[in-house]
């Protein structure tokens, strides 16, 4: 055994036999002790629970060259980068939560149709369509895709493009939960120019 896992070891022995009972406890075995100290400090694995933290503080964070926005939680980061034209991203919450903006050029798909079956052709096995709209400017997709690398693993992607000016920027992710779907697209949703 190396030295930290004796010292693990040593600690969580020296824990578990110094949890002491009450009055109460007593008639309770050892296994429904260690249960009722992991519901105590948090979920089943023992973690403790975060406490309900107040919605983070939302604010306009700009990509300079693409000249374009989004309304992100203040601790978002934004970054931009160059190929074959501008093309940024933005994380937050220490990387929890992460998008992608990009500038539309020859490489995406000229429209609707096209940026469907695009997303059929997805390396990770296309599921289906969650949402399908269009609009003046644009259009969102949201999709359900199996993941290339573990089947069992499902996929969910956002797909939001906008005509802001004389260009168009789409924005979105493959991530993998539902949830987070949302928050991408509830923030892609806000891209708007400088």
């Amino acid at each position: 055994m190396t030295k930290s896992m004796v010292i693990l070891t040593a600690t969580s022995l020296a824990l578990l036999t110094g949890m002491g009972c009450s009055k109460g406890d007593d008639a309770k075995s050892g296994d429904d002790k260690v249960a009722a100290a992991d519901e105590a400090k948090g979920d089943d694995k023992g973690e403790e629970k975060p406490e309900a933290a107040a919605p983070a503080k939302k604010v306009w964070k700009e990509f300079k060259e693409m000249k374009v926005q989004l309304e992100l939680p203040e601790d978002a980061n934004v970054e931009e980068h160059k190929l074959d034209d501008w093309n940024g991203s933005a994380n937050w919450g220490d990387y929890a939560h992460q998008l992608d903006v990009s500038t539309v050029t020859e490489a995406y798909p000229s429209d609707f149709d096209a940026a469907k079956k695009s997303i059929e052709g997805d390396p990770n096995p296309f599921q289906k369509f969650t949402k399908e709209e269009q609009s003046d400017d644009g259009w969102h997709l949201e999709y359900e895709l199996k993941s290339m690398m573990d089947p069992n693993r499902a996929l969910y992607g956002v797909s939001i493009r906008k005509k802001i000016g004389e260009k168009e920027f789409v924005c979105g992710r493959n991530v993998d939960s539902a949830e987070e779907a949302a928050i991408v697209a509830e923030v892609c949703s806000t891209l708007k120019g400088v």
